[in-house]
C-alpha cells in the first residue's frame, strides 16, 4: 500500500484531508484489491457485449484505428505504446501524430514501436486529432492521450461498443495512474475524468431537454479516451480547431460530442474502456491547466451558442458561471483556502481568458 503525505494543516483543513483520503483509497481499490478484476469482463463476457448488444441488430466494427496526438513527451509517448503489446484486440493501426515536436525524439520513439509516424507541424490538439482522423483507413477512430497507460481490453471493449448501431461515439472510465503529490489528488478530487461505473447514452432526447441551460457535454467523458464511427466525420464535421490545447486551451472533444447529440446521434460512455491517465504532478502545471480548461470551456460555450442558437450557452457563460464563482468565493472567504477553491483564482482568469479570447484571436490574424 502506497502512503499517502496529506497537506499539512496550513495548507489545507481536516475535510480537505478526508476528501484526499477518500480519493486515494479508492484509487488503491481499483488498483490493488480486486474491484480491477470486477472492471475486467471475463472472456464470455465479452463474447455476450458482442452478441447481444443494447440497440437493434449486432455489427461489429471491422477495422479500428488509434490516433495519439503528442507533443514533444517521448518519456510519455513511449510508456503508452507499450501498453499496446498486450492488447486483448489488435488495432489495424496506430497512428502518432507528432504536433510540432522541437526535435526528432517523437519520431525515433514512434518507429521502434512500429507504429505509423504523422508529421503536423501546425500546433494545436485539434489540428492534430484531424490529422489522424484523415490518416487513418479505418471504420472506428479511436483516440487516446500520449500519457495515458491501456487497461488490456481497453480496446476490444470500445469497439464492442459500436455492435449497437445507433452509437456513433464511445467514451470509458479514466482512472488516475498514480496519485503522489498534492497536485494530482486535488486534481482527482475535483476535476476527475471519471465519470462514474454505469453504462450511459447521451441522446437527442437528453439534448432537447437541456435546452434551458445547455447540454452538458463535458459529461459525456474525456478526450483521452474516445471512439468514433468514420461517419461521424462526414455528418459532424471535424474536431473545432479555435478549441483545445494550442488554442484557446480545452473543450475540442466536448464541443464536439456536443455536435453529434445535436445533430441527432448518440454518445456512450462505458466504463468498462479503461485507461490510466498520468495526471500532472505539480501545483505550477495544475495551474495553468485549470486555467487553460476554463478559457476553453467559455470559448466552446460560445461556438455551441453559434451552432445551436436557443440552446441555453449564452445564459450558462453570462448568468450560471458568474453566479457559480459569486458561490464559490463567498465559499473561500467563510472557510478559507481549502483544495476546492485552491485555484480559484486561476479559473477566474481563465473565464476571462475566453471572454477576451475572440478579440486576441482577431488581433493574430491581423498580425
Amino acid at each position: 500500500m502506497r502512503v499517502v503525505h496529506f497537506p499539512s494543516s496550513e495548507s489545507a483543513s481536516q475535510a480537505d484531508d478526508e476528501v484526499i483520503y477518500g480519493v486515494h483509497w479508492a484509487h488503491e481499490r481499483v488498483l490493488h484489491a480486486g474491484f480491477q478484476s470486477a472492471l475486467d469482463p471475463p472472456p464470455e463476457r465479452a463474447r455476450a457485449r458482442r452478441a447481444a448488444p443494447i440497440g437493434e441488430a449486432a455489427t461489429v466494427p471491422s477495422s479500428v484505428s488509434v490516433i495519439i496526438c503528442t507533443r514533444d513527451r517521448p518519456h510519455h509517448l513511449r510508456e503508452c505504446l507499450k501498453s499496446f503489446a498486450d492488447q486483448s484486440l489488435t488495432p489495424d493501426e496506430v497512428i502518432v501524430v507528432d504536433n510540432a515536436s522541437a526535435d526528432d525524439q517523437t519520431r525515433e520513439v514512434t518507429e521502434a514501436a512500429g507504429v505509423t509516424y504523422v508529421r503536423e507541424d501546425r500546433p494545436g490538439l485539434d489540428i492534430a486529432r484531424n490529422t489522424g482522423a484523415k490518416a487513418a483507413k479505418s471504420e472506428i477512430i479511436v483516440y487516446t492521450d500520449d500519457d495515458t497507460v491501456l487497461h488490456h481490453n481497453w480496446l476490444e471493449t470500445m469497439v464492442a461498443a459500436f455492435a449497437d448501431t445507433k452509437i456513433d461515439a464511445v467514451t470509458g472510465l479514466v482512472l488516475p495512474l498514480r496519485l503522489d503529490t498534492l497536485a494530482q489528488q486535488i486534481f482527482e478530487a475535483h476535476w476527475s475524468f471519471g465519470r462514474g461505473f454505469d453504462i450511459i447514452d447521451f441522446t437527442p432526447q437528453i439534448f432537447s431537454q437541456s435546452q434551458a441551460a445547455g447540454f452538458e457535454a463535458w459529461n459525456v467523458g474525456a478526450g483521452a479516451n474516445m471512439a468514433f464511427r468514420r461517419s461521424v466525420f462526414e455528418t459532424c464535421g471535424y474536431f473545432d480547431e479555435s478549441l483545445d490545447v494550442g488554442a484557446s486551451g480545452c473543450s475540442g472533444d466536448s464541443e464536439f460530442w456536443y455536435r453529434i447529440v445535436g445533430l441527432g446521434g448518440t454518445c456512450r460512455y462505458d466504463p468498462s474502456c479503461i485507461v490510466f491517465h498520468d495526471h500532472r504532478d505539480t501545483e505550477a502545471g495544475l495551474q495553468k491547466q485549470l486555467r487553460a480548461y476554463m478559457c476553453g470551456h467559455v470559448t466552446a460555450l460560445r461556438v455551441q451558442a453559434q451552432r445551436f442558437p436557443g440552446q441555453g450557452n449564452l445564459k450558462r457563460l453570462y448568468r450560471f458561471l458568474p453566479i457559480w464563482f459569486a458561490g464559490r468565493i463567498a465559499q473561500r472567504l467563510r472557510r478559507g483556502r481549502t483544495t476546492e477553491t485552491w485555484f480559484l483564482a486561476d479559473e477566474i482568469r481563465g473565464y476571462v481568458d475566453g471572454l477576451l479570447y475572440p478579440l486576441g484571436k482577431k488581433r493574430r490574424r491581423l498580425r
